[in-house]
Formats: C-alpha cells, sequence, structure tokens
C-alpha cells in the first residue's frame, strides 16, 4: 500500500501554451523520473536526458501511428507480483487523464523519447498497449480509450505488467477503474484556450520525489499550486 511522504509535493499546476512546450515538459518529466530510486534500481544506465522538443518523425503525425523499434503485445517474463494496489509496489505507474486532444499521446511520446527510445512512438489506441526496451527498462504505454468496461483489463491479463520491473503510462484509466494499481504520479491535462494546463499529483512517495524533481526543473514554466 502507498503511504503519504509529507515531504512531497502533493500536486502542482502546469501552464502548456503550445506543442513544443508539451514536449519540453515530457523531457523535464522523464529528468524528474530518473532522480526516482524505483527507476534508477529498474535501469540504472538509462542515457541523460537531453531537453528538448523532440520533433516528429516520419509517420508519427498527431492520430498517425508509426513503427517503434521494438514493440509487442505481450508482455515480457518477469517474476510478477501479486496484482492490485496492495502488491504492486516495485515499478512505477502514471496515469495520464484528459479528454480527447488535450496532448496525452504527445506527452507521453516526448517522455518515452527522452528516456532514451530513438525510433517513433506508436499511439496504442488500437493495440492497446505498446511495450519498449530502454536499457535495462520495460516501459509500457497503455491506452483504454476503446474499452467497454473495466472488466476488459482483467480478461486482457494486463495485470501481470505491472509488475518490479516496469514503468507503466496509463491513457484513460479510468476506463480501467477498481483494476489498475494506484498510480505513483497522475497527469491531468486541460483544454486552456490555444494551451492546455496540466496538473501533477504525487499518490506516492516515489511520486513526491519525481514531483519536487521536476518543479526545481520546471522552473520556465507558468506553474501554481493544485488543490489539496
Amino acid at each position: 500500500m502507498h503511504s503519504p511522504d509529507v515531504n512531497a509535493v502533493v500536486s502542482t499546476v502546469y501552464h502548456l501554451p503550445d506543442e513544443a512546450a508539451t514536449a519540453r515538459f515530457g523531457a523535464l518529466l522523464a529528468a524528474g523520473l530518473k532522480s526516482s530510486s524505483r527507476l534508477a534500481r529498474l535501469s540504472p544506465n538509462l542515457p541523460t536526458t537531453e531537453v528538448l522538443p523532440p520533433s516528429p518523425l516520419a509517420g508519427e503525425g498527431p492520430g498517425e501511428r508509426g513503427e517503434a523499434a521494438k514493440t509487442s503485445s505481450e508482455p515480457t517474463p518477469h517474476p510478477f507480483l501479486p496484482q492490485g494496489e496492495q502488491g504492486f509496489n516495485g515499478g512505477l505507474v502514471i496515469t495520464l487523464e484528459g479528454d480527447l486532444g488535450t496532448g496525452k499521446t504527445s506527452l507521453a511520446r516526448a517522455l518515452i523519447r527522452a528516456l532514451g527510445h530513438c525510433g517513433p512512438v506508436k499511439s496504442p489506441t488500437y493495440a492497446l498497449v505498446e511495450v519498449y526496451v530502454i536499457s535495462s527498462l520495460y516501459l509500457y504505454h497503455f491506452d483504454f480509450y476503446r474499452f467497454d468496461s473495466p472488466e476488459e483489463f482483467l480478461d486482457a491479463g494486463f495485470g501481470e505488467y505491472f509488475n518490479a520491473n516496469a514503468l507503466c503510462l496509463v491513457e484513460w484509466p479510468e476506463r480501467a477503474a477498481g483494476c489498475l494499481p494506484r498510480p505513483d504520479l497522475r497527469l491531468r491535462l486541460r483544454h486552456e484556450g490555444a494551451g492546455r494546463t496540466l496538473e501533477a499529483s504525487a499518490e506516492s512517495p516515489e511520486g513526491g520525489r519525481c514531483l519536487n524533481a521536476l518543479r526545481a526543473s520546471a522552473a520556465s514554466f507558468s506553474a501554481t499550486p493544485g488543490p489539496r
């Protein structure tokens, strides 16, 4: 069970005026994640993050599906932990919430690239999950938009992906409510004029450390404390 961290930043709202800002934020988030002791344990040899907005690759525009260098629809075998909030405490889980077009996949794409993946990043809308192996890190990018009920998460056996050796990014987590482990970080995106706002909330001590590191590195963004 996750326990609160009194020293963690609970929630911060960032204002992202355009796609370039979203991409830069994803790179800063990757740098914050690398401060996590869990991520360091999962993959101590991740490359240093270069905080630059990634340029789109061929076949990878908004709503398009490029080819990832390392993808699969099956999990890589691991010593699985029990499924559910109380059993999952080894890897990292980040959920991305928001309406269509708020930038969830754009943010995930920038994060995955900044962690060291060099190829295109596919939207997992149709495959439900895309798998990336970065150094010794197994990163699973989920999109549950097409779920009709949370039970589809269980039927697909996705609980096995949430294990001690994984970083899981989850779009549309509400479509699997009650089945997902509790996240370490919750990222909520909303439309705001021509841009968007992003509320980052820590849900675990590891999430709090990542959010503190992110707050220190994202000083160039307009930010306000989030609701408690």
